[in-house]
């Protein structure tokens, strides 16, 4: 959310800490993505032979990824 010089110092304090904590979220959100994006590609770089390569996101709505691929993608960098 952008806002000018003018409406930034007639925010409250509560309007204030409100927009810090969206923006903290934010970022929180983009660094856990790219998190996850770094660890599935070097999963899939250094994946087993005859395995299939393990996608970022599911291919289908219905399609869940399992709890133990999850597990996997953080053994990586242990």
């Amino acid at each position: 959310m952008a806002i000018d010089s003018q409406e930034f110092w007639l925010l409250t304090q509560a309007e204030l800490q409100e927009m810090l904590m969206m923006s903290q979220k934010k970022q929180k959100q983009d660094a856990e993505l790219l998190r996850m994006v770094i660890i599935n590609a070097e999963y899939n770089v250094n994946r087993p032979k005859n395995r299939k390569e393990m996608p970022l996101f599911p291919q289908d709505e219905d399609e869940k990824i399992k709890v133990g691929s999850l597990d996997e993608r953080g053994n990586i960098f242990k």
